[in-house]
């Protein structure tokens, strides 16, 4: 077993570290080491990446989808530039079918 004041196990990877391995808050010290905590961050952060790509796509669609509705009632219609708009809904549309992909030069 470990003693409190010497070093501690790491609950993800098992090892004996010292105290200063381990992230602190005041008198709690985390389970994890640092590397753990880092590695788990990275992780969790590409997983959350992919999520917000494509929530962020929805979102984009939807926009055109709400652009359109906008435009087509007379009512609520104000004083917009058609060729602002045309752009925006080209530039959206190559967002989401990925025109501008690193690999797709000549789509842009």
């Amino acid at each position: 077993m470990s003693s409190p004041k010497n070093g501690k196990t790491c609950s993800k990877c098992k090892k004996e570290k010292c105290l200063s391995d381990f992230y602190s808050k005041g008198e709690k010290i985390d389970s994890k080491c640092k590397s753990c905590a880092k590695d788990l961050r990275k992780k969790r952060y590409k997983k959350k990446k992919t999520f917000r790509n494509k929530t962020g796509r929805l979102m984009r669609i939807n926009n055109v989808t709400y652009i359109e509705k906008y435009e087509a009632d007379p009512r609520k219609r104000k004083v917009v530039c058609n060729t602002v708009n045309e752009i925006l809904k080209d530039h959206i549309f190559k967002i989401v079918t990925g025109a501008y992909s690193k690999g797709n030069k000549d789509a842009a």
